[in-house]
């Protein structure tokens, strides 16, 4: 039996839509929407203003005891913790650092606590970039050290944002096998 051209492109006409078909019902199986209904999208603004970085580079120090890096670490731990703020959260900060302080020094942060209310927001984010031993050692129970603190504070809105450095005097002592801050101070 002889095809014939015509039925020839019949044949190929034909072949070409079973595939096409084939090919959809395949990508409807494969990427239909699912029957769960979708999930809100959150949009995030994402600042718009570049922060240039200019901290200095850490120094080499001497290695230190386990006890002596703990308080480094509580001293550092509470100058940021106690310098991140937030009208939206105000005095956060202090609930924040509660377990880092003496319950002498928890009660005198906590009689500074007032209401201010703001219809503005401000933030302030609070990295600690170095510490630096003052005075004391461990052997005395108690040590002061100078923390240097980057603040990096919104005001309004996230693309309202400056840095500031500045260093407080941090005091910690030890309590049993725990040091924690005694007298904290913004220079």
């Amino acid at each position: 039996m002889q095809i014939t051209p015509h039925q020839r492109r019949s044949i190929i006409l034909a072949f070409i839509v079973i595939i096409l078909v084939l090919l959809f019902l395949l990508w409807f199986l494969l990427f239909r929407g699912s029957e769960v209904a979708p999930e809100p999208v959150v949009v995030v603004e994402t600042p718009t203003t570049q922060v240039r970085d200019t901290t200095p580079s850490a120094v080499v120090v001497a290695p230190v005891t386990a006890e002596a890096a703990t308080a480094r670490v509580v001293a550092m731990n509470f100058a940021e913790r106690y310098g991140t703020y937030s009208t939206d959260a105000p005095f956060m900060n202090v609930n924040e650092v509660k377990e880092l302080s003496t319950p002498e020094y928890f009660a005198v942060l906590l009689g500074g606590v007032t209401d201010v209310s703001s219809d503005t927001f401000t933030g302030v984010s609070s990295r600690a970039l170095s510490v630096k031993l003052q005075s004391g050692s461990e052997e005395t129970g108690q040590v002061v050290y100078v923390v240097s603190v980057q603040n990096e504070i919104e005001q309004g809105t996230r693309s309202n944002t400056s840095v500031e450095y500045k260093s407080a005097t941090v005091t910690v002592e030890k309590r049993g096998s725990l040091w924690l801050v005694n007298n904290f101070q913004w220079n």
